[in-house]
Order: C-alpha cells, then sequence, then structure tokens
C-alpha cells in the first residue's frame, strides 16, 4: 500500500477529533445529552465532532466547557 501523508490541517483536525473522543469517554455521558448541555442541535453536535475543521471557535470553546476538558488538552489543539 502506498504511503500516505496528511497534511498539516488534516493533522489538527485528527488531534482535536482525538481530544473531543477521549473527553467524551472521560465524561461518560450520551451525546445526546452533552449536546443538548451545549445547547446545540444533536446533529450539528455530531458534525462538529467528525469535522472540527467546520465548527466556529465559540462552538468549539462551549463543546470544551461542556465536556469539562483541562487547559492543557486545549492547548494541545491549539498547536
Amino acid at each position: 500500500m502506498p504511503v500516505t501523508y496528511l497534511s498539516k490541517e488534516q493533522q489538527r483536525a485528527a488531534q482535536v477529533r482525538r481530544c473531543l473522543g477521549g473527553a467524551i469517554c472521560a465524561n461518560g455521558s450520551y451525546k445526546k445529552d452533552l449536546a443538548k448541555n451545549a445547547g446545540m442541535k444533536y446533529h450539528t453536535f455530531l458534525k462538529r465532532l467528525n469535522e472540527p475543521e467546520t465548527c466556529t471557535l465559540s462552538e468549539l470553546w462551549t463543546i470544551l466547557d461542556t465536556l469539562n476538558v483541562p487547559e492543557e488538552e486545549r492547548s494541545k489543539m491549539l498547536i
């Protein structure tokens, strides 16, 4: 199989997905409940999790606050 290289944007999106996925597992809540707590529709919430590049900064901070993601993890996403 040929080697596939991810672009910088794809690498960042993957990092955000990993961070959010880990936070959801650690939180132990259902995604529907998290979407409701974040004040987002469930479909929009899922799209933001699966395609973080479509997320506005305000939406990202709301999701991170809802998941109680620590500052260290947040800073990893912005590097």
